[in-house]
């Protein structure tokens, strides 16, 4: 008989701590929905975007196309893909579509990597990819535009392979990925400085996190998947938590990493037999009055670092085939970017000419 009470009681206590598991994992459940409809709640009635303000550089939009075309460029745009860590993800819209070879279209919505004609392949960050600018508005888009003009004997197809956050190790490895699977360029154009200086590409941090969690300590998995949900970000936003920004290497550590990146893409251009171009892009703040505008955060990120680091990557040019077009934005007389950092489409199409009158086709 004691044994049986003692069963009993047991039973008695695993079903108070089963049940209390369970109505924990509800309320935490029901918190996390709550907290998910409460964003969705706030992004209806509070716009991320100050549409009034980005009227005047959408000037022929609609405040409802401009927040479509945002909420396209910017709305989970990220995939894993292996070597390269992530790209755009494939996706078709309005204003902003991307190929599933992981291009994004120009004008031209007909382009593949097998195209017959001369292929032209730019390579850079999200400011070349065109965040904030329809598919027809972006650099890569307004260089097939001024090179048809110039070569009109020639089937020129240029195409955007400008992706969020990426810089010259990742444009040297997605270019080897190109060239592993027989894609071969006639021209490869990098356009880089804002991103450059990374010690590692974005998220390469939350990769190791997933990788050593699966591998090794799975309750890690559990932990991160918990740190993820919407209830801990708004927590996180209402004790005021902020995680920390990109490590990057000092101006010097990358001015070198760049060098070498440049190199290793001359070479590659021996073997393969395509020509490289390598520019130096415009930034907020250097050579130019815009380090504070219209849509720049109160506290702007740009610091000297920024501007040592330009200025080292300046040097780096040689006028044969490598070129600084930092001061376009010199004596601009309006409103340059969308946002904090990212190209109008006057500015797009400004930057395009610049690179069109700089380079020569085979």
């Amino acid at each position: 008989m004691k044994n049986l009470q003692t069963l009993l009681d047991l039973s008695k206590y695993y079903t108070l701590i089963a049940v209390n598991i369970f109505n924990v994992i509800i309320l935490l459940l029901i918190l996390n929905a709550a907290a998910w409809l409460a964003i969705q709640i706030y992004k209806a009635f509070e716009p991320s975007y100050d549409l009034e303000a980005l009227q005047q550089v959408y000037p022929n939009m609609t405040k409802a196309d401009i927040a479509l075309l945002l909420n396209e460029t910017w709305q989970r745009p990220w995939q894993y893909e292996p070597w390269v860590s992530f790209k755009e993800r494939p996706r078709t819209g309005k204003f902003v579509n991307i190929s599933e070879a992981g291009f994004r279209h120009s004008y031209r919505k007909n382009l593949n990597l097998n195209s017959p004609g001369l292929n032209i392949y730019v390579f850079g960050g999200s400011t070349i990819f065109g965040y904030g600018v329809d598919d027809a508005a972006t650099i890569p888009s307004h260089l097939q535009k001024h090179l048809a003009i110039r070569y009109p004997k020639k089937q020129i197809n240029v195409f955007n392979f400008g992706r969020a956050y990426y810089y010259s190790t990742q444009e040297v490895a997605l270019l080897i990925q190109l060239l592993h699977h027989n894609h071969k360029p006639a021209i490869a154009i990098f356009i880089d400085g804002l991103n450059e200086g990374q010690i590692a590409p974005k998220y390469s941090q939350a990769m190791s996190v997933m990788f050593t969690a699966y591998n090794y300590q799975h309750y890690n998995l559990l932990n991160h998947f918990a740190q993820t949900t919407t209830l801990m970000r708004v927590l996180r936003k209402i004790m005021v938590i902020t995680t920390p920004h990109r490590q990057v290497l000092n101006p010097t550590q990358g001015y070198q990493e760049y060098l070498r990146n440049k190199e290793i893409i001359t070479l590659l251009s021996v073997k393969y037999n395509f020509i490289p171009y390598f520019f130096i892009q415009p930034v907020p703040g250097y050579h130019n009055n815009f380090l504070v505008h219209k849509f720049s955060p109160k506290s702007p990120l740009w610091t000297l670092d920024l501007n040592k680091r330009m200025q080292l990557l300046d040097k780096t040019v040689n006028s044969k085939n490598s070129f600084s077009i930092t001061n376009l934005l010199q004596n601009y007389p309006s409103q340059p970017f969308v946002d904090d950092v990212h190209y109008t489409a006057a500015v797009c199409n400004l930057i395009a000419t610049a690179i069109a009158q700089k380079i020569h086709l085979p």
